[in-house]
């Protein structure tokens, strides 16, 4: 397990993102674990920036990881649901929609994600 050294990044580092990747931990897929996420980085940690995904991991979610967590509860959303504020591909882009039409998530849901690293972008746009 890497948390020691995802803590020292965290509070020592004061780093703008980090990563949550394909595995999982405990029987849930990291991008899909409010526990890690959450409650570990963010509410023990103090992490207030966003935490993306590995290129792929949220589709990895429900091609990889059927029947470790309910999809059909949770749709195609595990990610965002547990913490994960930015997916790199498409597929928040691709079923975002589907899923707050569902009422698997609530545009709530999806701005409270949004806002996570905002300051990074505010700060990003001020250096260039």
């Amino acid at each position: 397990m890497y948390l020691p050294g995802l803590e020292a990044c965290i509070r020592d580092g004061n780093v703008a993102s980090i990563m949550c990747s394909y595995n999982a931990v405990n029987g849930i897929p990291s991008c899909a674990n409010s526990f890690l996420q959450d409650t570990i980085a963010r509410e023990q940690w103090g992490f207030e920036d966003y935490i993306v995904s590995d290129c792929g991991a949220i589709n990895s979610i429900e091609k990889s990881h059927q029947g470790v967590i309910n999809l059909s509860t949770i749709h195609n959303t595990a990610g965002l649901l547990g913490g994960c504020d930015l997916n790199c591909g498409s597929y928040y882009q691709t079923h975002g929609m589907e899923a707050i039409n569902s009422k698997t998530i609530t545009e709530e849901d999806v701005d409270v994600r949004a806002g996570m690293g905002r300051s990074t972008l505010v700060l990003v746009l001020k250096d260039t």
